[in-house]
């Protein structure tokens, strides 16, 4: 059975999909109409923004040859593995993540092949993960037509700090700074495009720490920014995922179109509205209904 038509067997259409979202998220159903907040133009852009790219996009390895197109190879970390199965017993890297690349949130670290618990754990996980459809339950249309695959890729050295540059039609908005993953309460602080830390919050899942010195320096940011406009130029709005390493440079994490869902619920989320500039004037053809 291919993919769409598992999809369209959930039986909620895609705006059906959408208005449950955020009935259960959020108490109410979205404006699409005039979708002011930054939640209800996430919602918008998921019925009205389809292209064959967001497929790409949304899959962990074809993003690959996307990011190698539009910036260069340079970025990329280096994937040592990708099949639709687990990996092979003679496979002996040390340190490096497991992925599903079909959905959110499937990624583990593996530190060694000695590390047989957690990659027990991973692979169970991993497993699971490449028999089920991902995002129709959220709206997210295109991860479902993603083909599952199991891939591994290098890991970053420790401490790993993300960056998150929220863009419309290739121009930085805001960045999200997020760190201290590793400790069950990871970090966030907002910089606007110039590096300057901002008191908003955006995140209700993170603690608020808006501190400048999480700042990674006007060389860093300077790339950070270079490669998340050039990544960004194609879409409407896509959130350009990447990682600074001293000494090495920029590293790509992900683009992602729909974050969280679209459900924030900080009192800032009508101010990420606003400053999400983004041209509503045309909808595309969907892809999925």
């Amino acid at each position: 059975m291919s993919v769409a038509r598992r999809y369209q067997e959930k039986r909620l259409s895609l705006r059906e999909q959408v208005n449950l979202l955020c009935l259960k998220r959020l108490g109410r159903l979205p404006n699409l109409d005039r979708p002011r907040g930054y939640n209800d133009k996430i919602q918008w852009l998921k019925l009205f923004d389809h292209t064959p790219e967001h497929v790409v996009a949304c899959d962990k390895y074809a993003v690959r040859e996307l990011v190698a197109r539009d910036f260069g190879e340079s970025v990329l970390n280096h994937c040592y593995y990708v099949a639709d199965s687990v990996l092979p017993n003679d496979f002996t890297v040390d340190d490096y993540m497991l992925k599903a690349t079909h959905d959110s949130g499937s990624v583990y670290r593996i530190r060694g092949s000695g590390d047989i618990e957690a990659y027990g754990y991973a692979r169970r996980r991993v497993t699971d993960a490449l028999t089920r459809l991902y995002g129709t339950h959220k709206g997210e249309w295109a991860y479902a037509m993603v083909k599952p695959r199991v891939m591994a890729e290098e890991a970053l050295p420790e401490p790993v700090i993300d960056y998150k540059f929220h863009c419309t039609h290739g121009k930085v908005r805001w960045v999200q700074v997020i760190w201290a993953r590793d400790t069950g309460t990871p970090r966030e602080a907002i910089f606007m495009p110039n590096g300057k830390v901002s008191n908003l919050h955006m995140d209700h899942n993170m603690a608020h720490v808006p501190l400048q010195r999480m700042y990674p320096g006007d060389e860093a940011w300077a790339e950070l920014t270079e490669v998340a406009t050039a990544l960004a130029a194609r879409w409407r709005y896509v959130r350009v995922d990447l990682y600074y390493v001293p000494d090495v440079g920029v590293r790509f994490g992900e683009l992602t179109f729909w974050p969280l869902s679209g459900s924030y619920k900080t009192a800032d989320e009508p101010v990420f509205g606003e400053m999400l500039e983004i041209d509503l004037s045309y909808k595309h053809e969907p892809m999925v209904r």
